[in-house]
């Protein structure tokens, strides 16, 4: 059976009025683009203001923050652990 046949049928049990859905979809389409639009310019934005950071520390990369997090959280686990009767602050 073509497609066409079937998105008749579909439309007759549906009670769907052909096409009805066209403008629908359009829409829907207009504000996906508009979204990808918005992710570009954002992505644009960050690589334009990597370059900055970059050019600003002379070609030597940020430090690796998932590394030095990683080191505070255990200077902080063995504060904890060394005066565990002390109340902690901030925590």
């Amino acid at each position: 059976m073509p497609n066409e046949e079937r998105e008749r049928i579909w439309n007759e049990e549906h009670n769907v009025k052909p096409r009805a859905y066209v403008p629908v979809l359009e829409g829907l389409q207009k504000e996906k683009d508009a979204h990808w639009a918005r992710m570009e310019d954002w992505l644009a934005e960050a690589r334009a203001l990597r370059r900055e950071i970059l050019k600003r520390r002379e070609g030597a990369p940020l430090p690796d923050s998932v590394e030095m997090l990683q080191e505070l959280r255990e200077e902080r686990d063995e504060q904890i652990l060394d005066n565990p009767l002390q109340p902690s602050s901030g925590l």
